[in-house]
């Protein structure tokens, strides 16, 4: 990880075509390497300078030219006539959208709240963070934000556009009024076991959409997770995926990028050929968290975390909770298997049987089951694989659904 000073380098360096990116992505794996080993890491400055990457005039031209203050940590910038240093002002638009407020910040960047000026319309915009663009490669971000822009489905934020403003990689998506799965939970605000099962089969359906597109999430969590005010259940951050068959970002000491808490095994440990199974786990971990209260696994640290993934079982449900369904229980389990071979083949296989743990629950309740959610359409020219429905391929208990021991 690159310190607050280190990232607010990256991001003046990127803004102002100091540096490659690819010379930027060999200082990052430097540093960590030299972080993993236990060893003393220097100042991305200060590695930059001693690789040739960036000679002492150069640096000093980007500050003075930036009106920053030489040996500060980049947030300030002198006043006229040799007034004291105000903090430098952020960009109020960006994209021709007006910034109104952060809604949110993570390890890829901040969210904003923006206003279309013409309109009047509402969107959110995610800001590439610089350590991210260094990661993922800001070109690369492009294309794989733009194909996201072309997938429509009901359970999928829509993205408009995805562009570059003085050096900040944006992405421009549809605003959700409402809050996220994860905001309830943080709340102490559960959920039913029937209300998760319908927000389940929802993501389902969007997952399924990106599949038909050689889509991966590779971030699926709670927080990704939006409910809007009208029920509707919206997957974000898909502008952040990437498609089957590219190798998954890794860091050099060996950890993928990713939600510790959510993650799955392979994507744990750095499997370069991740595919949608990986967000089948992810979703199992998060349905385990919405009904339990608490994800499967936590640690001190993230690595411990990682750890417990990729050799520990996730518990069963009905060992925390006996009053929850079996069929639940079954679907959290093979969508957890640890081996990728042993979960649902596709996201349409973990939907068609948690319909059945929605009709049974229902039963139980004596009501009638929720409306399924959008339907797991596949898009006009995208081919998908054919497959069996996940019950009549293995068979067994509980009714209805294969046993997660076979």
């Amino acid at each position: 990880m690159l310190s607050a000073a280190d990232r607010r380098l990256a991001q003046l360096l990127i803004r102002e075509h100091a540096v490659p990116l690819v010379e930027l992505h060999a200082c990052r794996q430097q540093l960590e390497r030299l972080a993993a080993a236990g060893q003393p890491c220097p100042s991305l400055e200060q590695l930059l300078l001693e690789r040739g990457a960036l000679t002492p005039q150069a640096l000093a031209r980007i500050k003075r030219n930036l009106g920053l203050l030489a040996g500060t940590s980049g947030g300030w910038q002198t006043g006229a006539g040799g007034e004291p240093p105000r903090r430098r002002r952020k960009p109020r638009t960006l994209g021709g959208y007006e910034l109104l407020a952060p809604i949110a910040a993570g390890g890829t960047g901040t969210v904003f709240k923006a206003r279309d000026p013409v309109t009047g319309a509402l969107v959110a915009i995610k800001v590439l963070s610089a350590e991210a663009a260094m990661q993922r490669g800001a070109e690369r971000f492009l294309r794989e934000a733009q194909l996201a822009c072309q997938l429509t489905h009901p359970n999928l934020v829509r993205g408009i556009r995805v562009g570059r403003e003085d050096g900040l990689y944006y992405f421009v998506m549809e605003f959700v009024e409402g809050e996220s799965a994860g905001q309830r939970l943080r709340r102490r605000q559960g959920f039913g076991e029937l209300e998760a099962v319908a927000i389940g089969r929802a993501v389902c359906a969007a997952l399924e959409c990106a599949r038909a597109h050689a889509i991966v999430h590779r971030d699926i969590k709670p927080d990704n997770i939006l409910l809007d005010r009208q029920g509707q259940v919206k997957l974000c951050d898909l502008g952040l995926a990437r498609s089957f068959g590219r190798p998954t970002s890794v860091t050099t000491s060996g950890i993928a990028v990713g939600t510790p808490r959510y993650i799955s095994p392979e994507q744990a440990r750095g499997d370069p050929n991740v595919d949608h199974r990986s967000d089948i786990y992810s979703l199992g971990v998060t349905l385990f968290h919405m009904v339990i209260g608490r994800p499967p696994f936590d640690g001190e640290t993230g690595l411990a975390i990682l750890s417990r993934h990729i050799y520990e079982e996730v518990p069963r449900l009905r060992a925390v909770r006996p009053e929850l369904s079996p069929e639940l229980e079954y679907v959290v389990a093979r969508a957890t298997r640890k081996r990728p071979a042993e979960r649902y083949e596709t996201a349409g296989d973990m939907a068609r049987d948690l319909a059945i743990v929605a009709s049974r629950l229902a039963e139980r309740a004596g009501g009638a089951p929720p409306p399924a959610p959008a339907a797991l359409a596949r898009p006009a020219g995208a081919a998908a694989a054919p497959h069996p429905p996940a019950a009549a391929r293995a068979g067994g208990p509980p009714a209805g659904l294969p046993h997660p021991s076979a």
